[in-house]
C-alpha cells in the first residue's frame, strides 16, 4: 500500500499555485512558516512582490524576521506607517542592503536610532521620507548630508531649525517641505535652503511663510520644473524659475495681484497651472492676455475662471488656442469648479462651434 503524501511532496509549480491562490499575504507568511521546504517555494514566489515594503500592524517581529530572510535581498522601498521600531530596523539593516527609499515616523525617542539607520544606509539612499511627531525636535537631517546618491526628500510637521541642514542636501531634485499649522506662521527661509540646490526640479511647500527678502525677485531657481505651494504666506517678491511647467498655488495669503505676476513670469514655458485662490487672478482681457503668451499651456485648472466663458470672450479664447497649436491630438484641458459657469460655458461652446 503506498504511503501516505504530505503537502511538500507535490510538485514546487503545484505548491507556487497554491500560494498564489491565498488571498491575503498574513495567509502567505503562514503556511510559509510551517515547513522549509514552503518557506524556500515562498521566497521564489514572492521574489517580485516585496520591492515596496510596507509595515502591517499585523506582524510580529518573528514574522519580519522570518519574511525578511527569505525576500530581504528584494526589498527596495521600506514605508514604516507606525512608530519607528528598533528591532525592525535592525533586521532590515541586516536583511535588505539594497535599500534605496525609506519612509517612517520619528520621535526625539527614536531619532539616534533613524540616524544611524540612515548612515548605515546613505551610499545607496536615493529617497527619504521622514514624518516627525507632535512636539518631537529630532537632529536627524545632517545624516543625510553624507548620502550621495539622495535625490528626493519629504519632511512633514517639524520643528525647529534642523531643516535648514536640507541646504547640504546638495543633489537633491525632489524636495517637499510641510510645516505643521500654528496660530502663528512659520517663517522659513526658503530662498537661503533652496540657494546650493542647483539641481532641484520640483519643489512642494505646504504651511511655509516666505521671509520679505530684499532683491528675492532677481533670485533664479535655474532648474526648477515643478512648484506646488499650498497654504503658504507669500512674499512680494519671488524667485524667477525659467524652466517652469507646472505651477500649483492653493490656499495662499498675498494679494492676487502679486500671484499674478508670478504666475505670468513663467506663462512663456508653463505647461499645466492650478489655481486655488480666495478671489481672481485674472480679469476677462487680463486672462486672454496671459493665453496669448502662455504658447505652452495645455491644464489649467482655476477657482474664479469666470473669465472668457462668455460667447464674446470664447471666440477669441479658442483663437487664441488655436493659435498656440492646440489641437484634438493635443487638447487645452479647462477645469472650473463652479456649476453654474460650467453649464455657462457648455452653452457657449455649442453656440460657439
Amino acid at each position: 500500500m503506498e504511503a501516505g503524501r504530505i503537502l511538500t511532496d507535490l510538485p514546487l509549480e503545484i505548491l507556487d499555485r497554491i500560494f498564489e491562490c491565498l488571498g491575503t499575504r498574513s495567509d502567505k507568511l503562514n503556511l510559509a512558516q510551517a515547513h522549509p521546504i514552503l518557506a524556500d517555494v515562498f521566497a521564489l514566489h514572492s521574489c517580485g512582490e516585496y520591492r515596496e515594503l510596507k509595515a502591517w500592524n499585523f506582524m510580529t517581529d518573528e514574522s519580519w524576521s522570518f519574511l525578511l530572510h527569505y525576500c530581504g535581498m528584494n526589498v527596495k522601498s521600506l514605508s514604516l506607517k507606525r512608530p519607528w521600531n528598533n528591532v525592525l530596523g535592525d533586521l532590515v539593516a541586516y536583511n535588505c542592503p539594497n535599500l534605496e527609499e525609506l519612509s517612517c515616523y520619528v520621535s526625539d525617542k527614536t531619532s539616534q536610532s533613524v540616524k544611524s539607520f540612515l548612515l548605515r544606509f546613505k551610499n545607496q539612499l536615493k529617497s527619504v521620507e521622514l514624518h516627525v511627531e507632535l512636539d518631537a525636535h529630532p537632529k536627524i537631517i545632517d545624516a543625510l548630508a553624507e548620502a550621495p546618491n539622495l535625490r528626493k526628500f519629504y519632511i512633514s510637521q517639524f520643528n525647529g531649525n534642523d531643516v535648514y541642514e536640507i541646504q547640504n542636501l546638495l543633489q537633491l531634485e525632489e524636495l517637499t517641505i510641510q510645516i505643521r499649522l500654528h496660530p502663528v506662521p512659520v517663517q522659513i527661509d526658503i530662498l537661503k535652503i533652496c540657494a546650493p540646490l542647483k539641481n532641484l526640479r520640483c519643489l512642494v511647500l505646504f504651511n511655509v511663510q516666505f521671509p520679505e527678502v530684499e532683491g528675492a525677485s532677481s533670485v533664479t531657481w535655474p532648474s526648477l520644473v515643478e512648484l506646488k505651494l499650498s497654504g503658504c504666506y507669500l512674499s512680494h517678491g519671488f524667485p524667477f524659475c525659467p524652466e517652469l511647467k507646472a505651477l500649483q498655488i492653493r490656499k495662499h495669503y498675498l494679494h492676487t495681484g502679486n500671484v499674478r505676476n508670478i504666475v505670468l513670469r513663467s506663462a512663456q514655458t508653463l505647461e499645466s497651472l492650478w489655481l486655488a485662490c480666495s478671489g481672481r487672478v485674472f480679469n476677462d482681457d487680463q486672462f486672454l492676455d496671459f493665453l496669448r503668451i502662455s504658447k505652452n499651456l495645455r491644464y489649467c485648472k482655476n477657482r474664479f475662471i469666470n473669465t472668457a466663458i462668455y460667447s464674446e470672450n470664447l471666440r477669441t479664447m479658442v483663437n487664441i488656442l488655436r493659435n498656440n497649436g492646440v489641437t484634438a491630438e493635443k487638447p487645452f484641458v479647462l477645469i472650473m469648479e463652479s456649476e453654474y459657469e460650467m453649464r455657462y460655458f457648455d452653452r457657449n461652446v455649442s453656440t460657439t462651434n
